[in-house]
């Protein structure tokens, strides 16, 4: 998933959503890199340790998080 889209949500704050994403990061979680193709463009996936994680997801978050995790996935 391409970060901006992520981001794009009007009702997140952009600041929120890139520390989320950040923080997934350096736990390990989300791997963020740089397209080849779009020095400017940076690109979000779940690690291994991330996708098995999405299971352990509060309920409440899993509802509002499904288009995340499926753009991520």
């Amino acid at each position: 998933m391409i970060l901006r889209k992520l981001t794009a949500d009007p009702a997140v704050a952009q600041s929120a959503t890139t520390g989320l994403v950040s923080g997934l990061a350096e736990k390990g979680l989300a791997e963020i890199t740089i397209d080849p193709e779009d020095r400017r463009t940076h690109v979000v996936s779940l690690t291994s340790e991330g996708k098995r994680g999405q299971g352990e997801l509060p309920e409440y978050h899993q509802s509002r998080g499904t288009s995340v995790k499926e753009s991520v996935g």
